[in-house]
């Protein structure tokens, strides 16, 4: 069994670098909060249900698709985890400037930005450690 439950490395077959679990656990959490989300924010959201709906199933697949075998999974990874921090923490700015640090969709866009940028992190050390030879 592993033993490896935080954001330690492991080695996985020859990539010595491969932090895919971790990256794993922020997009799903970052999903996770999404969908919990949706219902309560829908009508203040810049965009319309059914793309929040599939963003959500999107981010869901490559979190569940992440393995050390794959490279362009890595790399799937890290681009989907910059574009959603990039996009988060845009909405968290705005809104703190609309509404300040009281409005919850602040709150809301900064934990998500932050959840993505961890995962975006976790994605490139995997995706480096998988282009190193």
């Amino acid at each position: 069994m592993d033993q490896n439950k935080g954001t330690e490395p492991r080695r996985v077959g020859v990539l010595l670098h491969y932090y895919g679990d971790a990256a794993r656990r922020f997009f799903l959490a970052g999903a996770l909060l999404m969908i919990v989300a949706l219902p309560i924010f829908n009508d203040l959201l810049p965009v319309n249900a059914f793309l929040s709906i599939f963003t959500i199933i999107f981010v869901g697949f490559f979190a569940g698709f992440t393995n050390p075998r794959q490279r362009w999974v890595l790399a799937m990874d890290a681009v989907i985890g910059i574009i959603a921090f990039c996009t988060f923490e845009y909405y968290a700015v705005d809104f703190y400037v609309q509404y300040a640090f009281q409005n919850l969709l602040f709150v809301l866009n900064q934990v998500l930005a932050l959840l993505f940028f961890l995962g975006a992190y976790y994605s490139v050390k995997s995706w480096r450690g998988a282009s190193v030879k």
